[in-house]
């Protein structure tokens, strides 16, 4: 090999080995931590500065640093080093507090709101405690938390001792009916408010979102029913004139 002899020689051992190599195979991680496993690789099979430089494209200095920390600290050594960056504005025991607060409902806090949302924690922040924390920085401390206050997800809780065996028949029924015979699935949505918009939607252009007229006419309250017939999936639909229950048989 042509190039100057290195004084950091490598010599990968089998653990080592393993390591960078699955790092390069590997599409999670940087473009960096990926370059920096290659050139030792390269230097454990013996290939010289100059050579790795040109294979990727890395400036020699920048070749010698890290074999030198690879040498010195071994694999985890190829990581970026902790930055002490700016200091945090806000300290941890405002998230801390944030972190209690989000999980619990407002009415505990005697707040008239059915959940929490970025504006309203913050004015909660402000007006209890006296911290400035914008909604900017609660939303991203939300994220990194995996914690949505947003959001909410209906569910009943069974309070049958024998819900699960009667849940397993009905399970059953669905995915096994018996030969010749019709099985539907019924269900209803009361109260569906009838609406049509007052003027024609706009549609996108180049360069322009589709546009849609806020204003919409009533045209009263529909009750729908609907069965699903399991063994074809077919959907028999039934949109009454009014709020008036209608007769069944109409209805199947």
């Amino acid at each position: 090999m042509q190039g100057t002899v290195s004084k950091y020689c490598v010599a990968l051992k089998r653990k080592q080995r393993k390591w960078l190599e699955r790092v390069v195979r590997r599409r999670t991680p940087s473009h960096w931590l990926v370059q920096r496993a290659r050139a030792i690789l390269l230097g454990a099979e013996g290939q010289s500065i100059q050579s790795i430089c040109q294979q990727l494209s890395m400036d020699r200095q920048v070749v010698r640093r890290w074999r030198k920390r690879f040498l010195i600290g071994g694999v985890h050594s190829l990581k970026d080093r902790p930055r002490p960056g700016r200091p945090p504005v806000i300290g941890a025991k405002v998230w801390q507090k944030v972190a209690t607060v989000v999980v619990q409902p407002p009415t505990k806090f005697d707040l008239e709101l059915p959940r929490w949302s970025l504006r309203e924690l913050s004015l909660f922040l402000s007006k209890r405690f006296g911290w400035k924390v914008s909604r900017s920085s609660l939303s991203r401390f939300l994220r990194s938390m995996a914690l949505k206050p947003h959001r909410i997800k209906y569910w009943l809780n069974p309070t049958d001792p024998d819900f699960d065996q009667k849940a397993a028949v009905i399970c059953k029924l669905y995915l096994d009916p018996p030969p010749r015979t019709v099985l539907l699935s019924v269900d209803e949505k009361p109260g569906v408010q009838a609406q049509s918009r007052k003027h024609p939607t706009i549609p996108m252009a180049r360069g322009r979102p589709a546009r849609v007229e806020f204003e919409y006419k009533r045209h009263g309250t529909r009750n729908v029913f609907a069965a699903f017939n399991v063994r074809t999936g077919q959907v028999l639909v039934e949109v009454t004139a009014d709020r008036k229950v209608p007769r069944v048989d109409r209805v199947l």
